[in-house]
């Protein structure tokens, strides 16, 4: 693992105000840049338990902007973004820094839901066989195990409209909140509060 912080700078395609107005997501989406990441490998297959954390993390609720979009230059920075679109379509990628360094990210994304809740309508974008990139999903839940280079990767699933959905992300086997990115209360996340995290749409 390379040593140093993640350092992001962030720009909406509009001003912040006009964040605030319900649009189109093609009009509101916001650009993301990387200019330095530190990341580690050597991960494949399903994650298992806590994944090196002594114990269970706390885990924060926080609000996802409906209708909102994010977008990076690929190979350049690494990050998992997620993105909720009304009637229950949530979106899932992952980019790295390959480009920089010549290296894969080896990234796990388990989404989850409540008792009672269901994941369905799941698939994978960007897979390539040789890299090992799969999909697991489940009744309650889906995982992306996939190893990102200078392109992306994901996943699209869909809850009841309005679910909030449990996110836990591994990167090499570690959970780092710090790749964690999303639009909430019309600003960009970069990093979350908590790895896992809940994510609670604005609006259904």
């Amino acid at each position: 693992m390379r040593d140093g912080l993640v350092t992001f700078i962030a720009r909406c395609r509009l001003p912040l105000l006009a964040l605030a107005v319900v649009l189109p997501s093609a009009a509101t989406g916001c650009m993301v840049e990387a200019d330095r990441c530190e990341h580690c490998g050597g991960m494949g297959g399903p994650v298992v338990g806590t994944a090196g954390s002594p114990s269970a993390p706390a885990v924060t609720t926080a609000q996802i902007d409906t209708g909102q979009t994010l977008s990076t230059d690929p190979g350049v920075g690494a990050g998992v973004f997620i993105e909720y679109d009304e009637g229950g379509h949530w979106h899932v990628y992952t980019a790295c820094d390959s480009n920089l360094y010549g290296e894969g990210c080896d990234w796990n994304v388990v989404a989850s839901v409540g008792t009672g809740q269901l994941i369905t309508d799941v698939s994978i974008e960007g897979a390539e066989s040789k890299d090992g990139d799969t999909i697991y999903p489940g009744m309650d839940n889906v995982e992306l195990a996939v190893t990102t280079w200078s392109d992306f990767d994901g996943m699209r699933f869909v809850t009841t409209p309005g679910t909030t959905v449990r996110f836990d992300v591994y990167l090499g086997g570690l959970r780092d909140a710090r790749y964690i990115y999303w639009v909430g209360n019309n600003a960009i996340h970069k990093g979350a509060p908590s790895d896992p995290i809940d994510l609670k749409p604005s609006k259904p």
